[in-house]
């Protein structure tokens, strides 16, 4: 498991991949609108023209530079050690993070597709969904270490940060303001990281604890 957030973070294979592929696409997208448009999740239009590359490609653009920046930074941070733990649990680490990336960009991007198939003006864009699919798996990986310390609370086990993430997820989704943000994506992306990775890596579960 990791010791520290801070160790020297060693890119593999697959997340070289995904930040270079991601960047290149977005910044051409960026000076070119029609890949843009073609690219974005529009659920109104995967359930109707059938656009299912859409659950994928919408991982590749952005909305800025800032947008841009933002999720490569998370996918590469976690990402990297994400990586790194599942190529030391199994020979095809490297592979399973890849697929951990995909089915979770797919999985929560599906989920938002489901919520939101009836509202023709509903349109999202970003790697956000698997750059949470990674942090749910982060959390899963490192369950019991911790690298949050908070005044009066102390340290906060990773396993209790991921469940109040997806608590606050939750309650935003039910209260929150209603913007452009797609808080279903992100629901969907952090959940299905968590389940993605407990199938890879089963014997994780008997080594949370919760208390």
């Amino acid at each position: 498991m990791l010791s520290d957030l801070t160790a020297p973070l060693c890119p593999a294979p697959g997340i070289i991949l995904i930040l270079v592929f991601t960047a290149l696409v977005s910044i051409y997208a960026f000076y070119d609108q029609r890949v843009y448009f073609s690219f974005i999740l529009h659920p109104y239009s995967i359930v109707r023209k059938r656009k299912f590359y859409t659950l994928i490609t919408a991982a590749l653009v952005h909305t800025s530079w800032f947008h841009l920046i933002f999720n490569l930074a998370i996918v590469y941070i976690l990402g990297a050690m994400v990586e790194r733990e599942f190529s030391r649990m199994s020979a095809c680490g490297h592979t399973s993070f890849l697929a951990l990336y995909f089915f979770g960009t797919l999985s929560g991007n599906l989920g938002s597709v489901l919520v939101h198939q009836k509202d023709f003006f509903f349109r999202s864009a970003g790697a956000s969904t698997g750059a949470l699919a990674i942090l749910g798996s982060f959390c899963i990986v490192n369950a019991n270490e911790s690298y949050i310390n908070l005044p009066y609370l102390g340290e906060i086990l990773n396993i209790h940060f991921i469940i109040v993430f997806i608590l606050g997820l939750m309650y935003e989704i039910k209260f929150g303001k209603k913007d452009r943000i797609d808080q279903y994506a992100h629901l969907f992306g952090v959940l299905s990281g968590i389940i993605i990775t407990l199938l890879f890596y089963p014997d994780l579960v008997n080594i949370i604890r919760f208390f």
